[in-house]
């Protein structure tokens, strides 16, 4: 059993840059996917067409490092408060806590997101306090699923139901769920009735909701 979970927090402009650069390449990902782009934070001035120099130059000017620091210290102090809860609920899915969690800081882009094996970005400059909190639980939550979403080829806002749905059996005092763009009744259902075995769930899902007959 792992005991800790260690957040490792990192800012910079650099990683600022490629926040932006990454969330105007991503665009089309955003709307395809339903996703309300006009809600995406983006440096003051700046446009989608602007050329890097303009966007690092934007960046620089807002960037204040005492405003990532709290935002770290409050995540800190609030993290450690659930840890071990959080670890003895990843261990109750038979999966194995990631003992070390990069976290990037923004202020840019969406509120949260995750790449693999144990990266995630949190937007401070929308949540704050248990909001960011409830962000961070979230994405690490992504993290440690990924592969079974990946095996069963759940859909993006199929994967987003799973996660909120997941967060509220973990903590019903934090969690608060997403605005869907769609109705997710069926896929609450199946979560309802299958949990807590995750891939009975996504297999339900995959099967009753996603394969197409011919």
């Amino acid at each position: 059993m792992n005991d800790k979970m260690k957040l490792n927090f990192k800012y910079s402009i650099e990683l600022e840059t490629k926040r932006v650069l990454d969330t105007i390449s991503r665009l089309d990902w955003f709307s395809k996917n339903h996703y309300k782009t006009e809600f995406l934070i983006f440096p003051k001035g700046v446009s989608i067409d602007d050329p890097k120099n303009k966007i690092v130059k934007k960046i620089k000017e807002e960037f204040d490092i005492d405003k990532y620091t709290e935002a770290e210290k409050s995540l800190m102090r609030l993290f450690y408060l659930y840890e071990l809860k959080f670890i003895s609920f990843i261990e109750k899915f038979g999966l194995t806590p990631i003992p070390n969690i990069d976290i990037i800081l923004t202020k840019y882009g969406i509120g949260g997101s995750y790449n693999l094996p144990n990266i995630i970005t949190v937007n401070f400059s929308i949540f704050f306090n248990i909001g960011l909190l409830r962000t961070v639980l979230h994405e690490i939550i992504h993290l440690h699923i990924q592969h079974l979403i990946d095996k069963f080829k759940i859909e993006q806002w199929q994967k987003e139901v799973i996660v909120d749905n997941l967060f509220e059996k973990f903590s019903s005092n934090i969690s608060k769920k997403q605005k869907y763009p769609m109705d997710m009744s069926k896929i609450e259902k199946i979560f309802n009735e299958y949990y807590p075995n995750l891939e009975l769930i996504m297999d339900n899902i995959s099967k009753k909701l996603n394969q197409k007959t011919g």
